[in-house]
């Protein structure tokens, strides 16, 4: 079973084509790899962003079944999509989903998708954070608990010390 960090490294590098490979592209092809959650596909007319009537990003996330958890950067888990804003747009114009490790993975205008540090340079940027119930059961149910993750001898030593 993968995880979505390996997925995101493994889907790195696709080419930007505006409106059809771009961010939104980038997070439904992750998510339906890792969960097959398949979003439906929004046109995406040429700076929509720049009007808030075209803003399909703020307006229909909720109709696919996201749910708004809040607005600190902080508070990512992995599996999160994070709505940001860049640039002079009045409204969110760019996703990405962090994928554990301090990593987001996401696709800008006229660059490759890519893996990239969630540091203070993108977390600055984040406006919304939303959270999909298919994706976080299928995180929950990649995470091992970490007693299995200790060596058995350690796991002896740590039951006969509770007894």
């Amino acid at each position: 079973m993968k995880t979505l960090i390996e997925i995101a490294t493994a889907l790195q590098g696709k080419e930007f084509v505006e409106g059809w490979q771009d961010c939104f592209t980038a997070v439904c092809d992750l998510f339906s790899e890792y969960c097959d959650l398949e979003i439906k596909q929004y046109s995406r007319p040429r700076l929509w962003f720049m009007n808030p009537e075209l803003n399909f990003m703020d307006k229909l996330y909720q109709e696919e079944g996201f749910i708004e958890v809040s607005d600190n950067p902080n508070a990512a888990k992995v599996g999160d999509v994070l709505f940001m804003r860049m640039g002079r747009s009045d409204c969110s114009n760019h996703l990405c989903v962090y994928v554990g490790g301090n990593k987001i993975y996401h696709h800008l205008t006229d660059q490759k998708s890519l893996l990239v540090d969630y540091d203070q340079k993108w977390r600055s940027r984040v406006v919304r954070i939303a959270r999909h119930d298919q994706v976080n059961r299928k995180v929950e149910g990649n995470v091992k608990p970490i007693i299995m993750e200790v060596p058995y001898g350690v796991k002896a030593k740590i039951a006969w010390g509770n007894q």
